[in-house]
């Protein structure tokens, strides 16, 4: 049977693709619970969106749940997102965007879990950003720099001025890997194995994937399907940095690996075009 078209989308399924389409992910926990990002989601907001195809699996070849899959917005979701005219608002509605600006104060239950960490909170911090002081905390995070907020913009990627470094790069991740977006893939992750060759100093003439050189070589690494799907496969995480490095607190780690198509593709372009990392 054919779906429905899809006339009006209601605010909070509207408000969950505006964040999907910003890059961040719907995942599933153990007890099959949907999460966007660390806030808990409607199983029917779930629902509505994979019903009706306006989700996609982040990678289609593995289970929902798998650590590091869930669901991003798919070509579909775009469209209809899209579609979504703003009308003119009653009073009632005027209302209720009163309402929804007052609850983007920190909740009573968000500050006691604040302060149970320590953490110390600025007295105009929102919900949001409050939310991203905790999980820097939490994760053992850093906040991001300007430079990783530029290129969060670029990339039209949500953050607040506490969002942390590792918590940006997952949403940047997640932005770049959506349907119709494989240059921006290409580029993002150019940058980084351009950031591994370098061995991560900030003493650089490129400081962003849309540097004219970069996006010289993203024809070339986005005509290489091969390159491109091994792209898909890296996570946040991977990306942080390549291969065995060593963290600050003197722990050996072990990054994504450098014997993918996409690393040797991205290397041997860089090593071309500019002789680093020889």
């Amino acid at each position: 049977m054919a779906k429905k078209r899809i006339k009006k989308l209601s605010e909070l399924q509207k408000e969950t693709l505006e964040s999907l389409r910003h890059g961040e992910m719907i995942t599933v926990d153990a007890h099959n619970f949907p999460w966007l990002g660390d806030r808990t989601l409607l199983p029917s907001i779930r629902y509505f969106l994979t019903d009706n195809d306006l989700v996609t699996r982040f990678d289609k070849s593995r289970p929902v749940g798998a650590k590091g899959n869930g669901l991003i917005i798919s070509e579909k979701g775009l469209a209809v997102l899209a579609q979504q005219l703003p009308s003119k608002k009653t009073k009632s509605e005027s209302k209720a965007d009163e309402l929804s600006e007052a609850s983007n104060s920190p909740t009573e239950r968000q500050i006691a879990y604040a302060n149970s960490l320590g953490i110390n909170i600025p007295v105009d911090a929102t919900l949001e950003e409050l939310s991203d002081l905790i999980s820097v905390r939490v994760d053992d995070d850093i906040p991001a720099n300007e430079r990783q907020q530029s290129i969060a913009a670029l990339y039209g990627v949500k953050f607040t001025r506490f969002t942390g470094k590792q918590q940006l790069a997952t949403r940047i991740l997640n932005a770049v890997k959506r349907p119709t977006h494989e240059n921006d893939l290409a580029a993002w992750f150019i940058y980084r194995v351009y950031r591994d060759l370098i061995r991560g100093t900030d003493d650089t003439g490129i400081t962003g994937p849309d540097h004219p050189t970069i996006k010289e070589l993203v024809i070339q690494f986005a005509a290489d399907e091969a390159a491109l799907s091994s792209a898909r496969r890296y996570d946040a995480q991977d990306l942080r940095r390549f291969g065995h490095w060593t963290a600050h607190d003197g722990t050996a780690r072990i990054g994504g690996s450098k014997r993918t198509a996409a690393y040797e593709k991205a290397a041997a372009l860089l090593k071309n075009k500019l002789s680093v990392g020889n």
